[in-house]
């Protein structure tokens, strides 16, 4: 035995850290209500403009000054403004906390698999039959012909070879607990 699973990072594999759907319903519910607080604003920014015409003088004076920033600077403001809010509200940080996660997931995930090859470790199915499955085949086969960094790009594919890593690494941690029962006196 050679532990190659067993100084992985868990965390990164298991995807500690990621939101769970729940917790996505709720920041979804929360950016509805700040983007819904927003347009009410905006609906009452342009009802005062209707009546006070100073106002309606510095709106234009505004849009104006946002126009010339469009043609100059080649970004809108109002664009800009709403990418700010995007990564702000709930569900933005909450999209950002999640690709973190993936992505240390990948990381880790490549980093083992550019250093084993998982055919070699098929006798730790004798430990934990789930290294035979049909998920965990199709793994070993993408990384046979070479794909498996583009065909992790999908996250559904990233979780089987998270999975793999993860039952090998348990596999592993069985063979050292063994080892140490029957080395101790």
């Amino acid at each position: 035995m050679d532990n190659k699973f067993s100084g992985i990072n868990v965390s990164a594999v298991t995807f500690t850290g990621l939101s769970l759907p729940y917790h996505r319903k709720i920041a979804l519910i929360m950016s509805l209500a700040i983007w819904s607080g927003f347009v009410y604003l905006f609906v009452m920014f342009t009802d005062a403009v209707r009546v006070n015409i100073d106002i309606e003088e510095m709106a234009l004076a505004a849009i104006s000054a946002m126009l010339l920033n469009y043609i100059f600077g080649k970004a809108f403001f109002m664009a800009r403004m709403a990418e700010w809010l995007v990564k702000r509200t709930p569900l933005g940080i909450l999209y950002q906390q999640d690709k973190r996660v993936l992505n240390q997931a990948k990381a880790e995930c490549l980093s083992i698999a550019n250093r084993v090859k998982f055919m070699d470790y098929l006798e730790y199915s004798k430990i934990n039959p789930a290294i035979r499955s049909k998920e965990s085949a199709v793994v070993m086969a993408h990384q046979r012909k070479g794909d498996l960094q583009d065909w992790i790009k999908n996250v559904r594919n990233l979780k089987l070879l998270a999975n793999l890593i993860y039952q090998m690494y348990l596999a592993e941690l069985i063979l050292q607990n063994e080892q140490d029962h029957y080395e101790t006196p």
